[in-house]
């Protein structure tokens, strides 16, 4: 039995959005251009931005840096969130902070401005948006 239209769009932006993993290069750098492209659909970048948190790789980080100057507070939020996992390494899997190569940038206060929900980043948007454009 066949979903409707709008019941697969759903679908696969969810499968997308939240369990799409792929550390190489080229699917990284695509997730990237995708997610930064103000020239092509909403919906789609932040598919592709939420999918790029799930990869989190070094080449991701200017995409994140450059989300964070967007209007649209979802693309906003996944970029300091973005940074902010993976300042943190916080698992995209178990959503807490995880031993690794990137321990020696953890702080409390990188923890402190760990956000990737826009509603929180809204209760201080000036302080989050500069902690992680410094």
């Amino acid at each position: 039995m066949e979903g409707t239209v709008p019941q697969t769009k759903a679908i696969v932006i969810k499968a997308l959005s939240y369990h799409f993993v792929n550390h190489d290069p080229r699917a990284v750098n695509m997730l990237a251009r995708v997610a930064t492209d103000k020239g092509r659909n909403l919906e789609f970048r932040r598919v592709a931005a939420s999918a790029l948190i799930h990869s989190l790789t070094p080449a991701a980080l200017p995409a994140f840096a450059r989300l964070i100057d967007e209007e649209d507070p979802d693309l906003q939020a996944l970029g300091i969130g973005g940074l902010a996992q993976f300042t943190n390494n916080i698992s995209s899997v178990t959503h807490h902070p995880e031993p690794g190569d990137w321990w020696p940038y953890r702080t409390d206060e990188t923890m402190a401005y760990t956000a990737i929900e826009p509603r929180q980043i809204a209760t201080k948007p000036v302080a989050y948006v500069s902690f992680w454009k410094d």
